[in-house]
């Protein structure tokens, strides 16, 4: 229940605390599933981080002759899992290119990415909706009145 509950706090627009984030990811890798854009073209890098920002930094140095960019990152639960399979959904689209994580790049639409993980969001949504009020009722139905 505690666990919903800060998931809660942290859909409702709140920054979770540091020392909790790190807790979540050790014990159910809460992590970044973020989509990243390049200038030199219309490929979008999916993969995984601790950190969106330093990891959309990290690929920026280490392309040269072109600007990346984070386009959208959203935490999930058991992120390493959800973007395999996302990878091997977009394998067709598979673009190996230079840098860092440079197995990671797709040539397809921005949005598709984009789309694919708000679907995971959303599903972990409502999945956490329904457990709390199952745990609710569970609890409410061992109370004596």
């Amino acid at each position: 229940l505690w666990v919903l509950g800060l998931c809660a706090w942290s859909v409702g627009g709140y920054k979770l605390p540091t020392v909790i984030l790190r807790i979540l990811y050790k014990l159910f890798d809460y992590r970044f599933i973020y989509v990243i854009g390049t200038t030199a073209g219309k490929q979008v890098k999916v993969g995984i981080a601790y950190d969106a920002i330093d990891r959309t930094m990290d690929i920026n140095k280490s392309i040269k002759g072109s600007k990346e960019s984070l386009i959208f990152a959203q935490r999930v639960f058991g992120a390493y899992k959800h973007e395999q399979r996302l990878r091997k959904r977009f394998a067709s689209s598979n673009k190996v290119w230079r840098g860092s994580g440079k197995t990671e790049w797709h040539w397809m639409a921005r949005d598709k990415a984009i789309g694919a993980i708000k679907r995971i969001q959303f599903v972990q949504s409502i999945t956490r909706y329904l457990l709390s009020i199952a745990l609710f009722y569970a609890i409410l139905s061992t109370l004596k009145y």
